[in-house]
């Protein structure tokens, strides 16, 4: 049953995705503004749009530091037997 579903959700989105893969094969990326216009079958354009920031990144936020790292796990001792 869920393979005809996929199978029948592919076959009929066939030309989307096709669209999909040669648009990425040329740009890379796609935006999300972009991918709904592509499944409303609209023009998704030639050139992609890259955001200059993260909407939910403020300008003046902190510069991301990684963790520090983890204390390592003891490991039991080999057995002499």
């Amino acid at each position: 049953m869920a393979y005809r579903r996929a199978e029948e959700l592919l076959v009929t989105n066939k030309p989307k995705l096709v669209k999909l893969a040669e648009y990425l094969i040329i740009h890379e990326t796609l935006s999300g503004e972009n991918l709904a216009r592509l499944f409303n079958d609209e023009d998704i354009g030639e050139e992609p749009v890259t955001p200059s920031a993260p909407p939910d990144v403020s300008p003046d936020a902190p510069a991301y530091s990684p963790p520090p790292p983890q204390p390592a796990v003891p490991q039991p001792a080999p057995s002499l037997s």
